[in-house]
């Protein structure tokens, strides 16, 4: 009896470390992610670089796998997590009464009720990309589907679509799907048979709401149509932060971001830790681990290498300091940290089969630890380590907008006026320059941003730009290496 409690804790001690090491499911706390990862998809410039963002306490490094005009994808392979964001056609209008025809959804040929034409053609222009990028997995993974007003529409398309077909059940742990400000989709019966499948998917939808004095406001483009929602998915996020003068202003994603933030699930701020309890099984060559910081960074770790089989585990550790220098990258037997074309790495260990602490030094912007096998033989070698890299920048406090104000309006363009505080300021003489980044977002449309330097002593600052006609919000960033958290939010229209 004795010997079977064992067997079966051993048993329960092996699924949970099986959990830990092959995924993570990301709660309702942690919705912050897929509002960054909705907005992200509106910046030209952030396609086709990777992401540092945390999951609770562990900073994860998230690599972009697909990057189109309407979707981005990003995955963890530490905790198995794949995060498809949409955003549609910068020239459909949710206000346009075009879209508002029905028609008969296509998702199951029995039947499914009718949708809103308009955004059901949104879904299946993107269809086969996202089956090409399902296809391409290379093992399962939660899968995540989200995005912002319309965005969020194509992302429930994908969800429930996916859900129901399930083609390539293989490459599909879960699926889930999250959105902001998303409008309304079906009729009756559509909603009928989303209620019917529920049990194969997660399904949440954001809507902000504010209260201007004793007057409940919400998004005005989630249900003002004919068609409906299920409302036993919504969650409603109360505005807190600032005040609200009209209900357009609540669809905008920086409210949606702004009323989420969550420390433990938010960009890692130049500070990254990677912890490895359970050993790597099988490593064949090398693992790397890498941090988006920006100079001054002091790197620790510890390792540790397990035996197996008749020879210890000999390794090598590699400091580059570049993502030229890990493009360049090529691992050896014959040498430790093998770099090519006038690239430099640093030989941190050289070869070693123990136990091993160390700190350094690293002054690159984007800096690669590899652990190198260097093993002679095919066995199966594993280890385990703790590896944190700490930036020595503090991180800026972010301006405060005083004022967005539309100074002309001419048939295409307006000149808009912004007036913020910087609260880097210094009474103290100083030739210290601070930079701002000012954003300006437009639902469903690519962002707008603009980079200002000024001295560390201006107080107030005052900027005007020529911006195309429309509605935005806008928020500012103050950057000395590290950018700050966004400042409050500021609304054009």
């Amino acid at each position: 009896m004795f010997f079977k409690i064992i067997i079966f804790l051993n048993f329960i001690n092996l699924l949970i470390n099986f959990n830990v090491c092959n995924g993570s499911i990301i709660e309702k706390n942690g919705d912050y992610l897929f509002a960054y990862f909705s907005d992200l998809i509106y910046d030209p410039l952030a396609v086709k670089q990777n992401q540092f963002l945390s999951i609770g306490n562990e900073c994860l490094e998230w690599e972009v796998v697909w990057d189109s005009s309407k979707i981005l994808a990003y995955k963890s392979y530490k905790t198995d997590n794949l995060i498809i964001s949409f955003k549609s056609n910068n020239n459909i209008n949710i206000e346009d009464n075009a879209y508002y025809f029905k028609a008969d959804c296509f998702i199951d040929p029995k039947g499914c009720g009718q949708v809103r034409n308009g955004f059901q053609g949104e879904y299946y222009d993107i269809y086969d990309q996202l089956y090409s990028l399902i296809e391409s997995c290379k093992k399962p993974y939660d899968i995540y589907f989200t995005g912002h007003s319309v965005g969020g529409v194509i992302a429930f398309f994908a969800m429930l679509d996916i859900s129901i077909q399930r083609f390539n059940e293989k490459y599909i742990k879960s699926i889930t799907c999250i959105t902001f400000g998303q409008p309304a989709i079906g009729d009756d019966k559509f909603l009928d048979y989303v209620k019917l499948n529920n049990n194969k998917f997660t399904y949440r939808r954001y809507v902000t709401l504010s209260f201007n004095n004793t007057i409940r406001l919400t998004d005005p483009y989630v249900s003002n149509t004919i068609f409906k929602h299920s409302i036993n998915n919504t969650v409603y996020l109360k505005n807190q932060n600032h005040q609200i003068f009209s209900n357009n202003e609540l669809h905008f994603l920086d409210v949606y971001l702004e009323n989420l933030k969550n420390e433990e699930f938010s960009l890692c701020n130049n500070n990254c830790k990677f912890k490895k309890d359970n050993a790597f099984i099988n490593f064949r060559e090398y693992h790397q681990s890498s941090c988006d910081v920006n100079g001054n960074t002091e790197i620790t770790m510890s390792i540790n290498p397990l035996e197996s089989g008749f020879q210890p585990f000999t390794y090598s550790v590699c400091l580059l300091e570049s993502k030229e220098a890990y493009n360049y990258y090529k691992y050896s037997t014959m040498r430790s940290c093998s770099i090519r074309y006038g690239q430099t790495s640093t030989i941190l260990l050289d070869r070693i089969n123990n136990k091993y602490q160390f700190s350094q030094k690293a002054n690159g912007k984007h800096v690669y630890i590899i652990i190198e096998n260097q093993n002679l033989d095919n066995g199966n070698y594993s280890l385990t380590y703790n590896l944190s890299f700490s930036n020595q920048l503090q991180q800026p406090l972010p301006p405060q907008i005083i004022n967005c104000t539309i100074e002309k309006q001419y048939y295409y363009s307006m000149n808009v006026s912004i007036s913020f505080k910087s609260n880097s300021f210094s009474n103290e003489t100083s030739d210290q320059i601070i930079k701002y980044v000012v954003y300006f977002s437009k639902s469903d449309n690519t962002w707008l941003r603009y980079k200002i330097s000024k001295s560390i002593n201006t107080e107030y600052v005052t900027m005007n730009y020529n911006i195309p006609n429309g509605k935005y919000s806008v928020i500012i960033t103050s950057y000395n290496g590290i950018e700050s958290k966004p400042s409050n939010i500021g609304f054009i229209h």
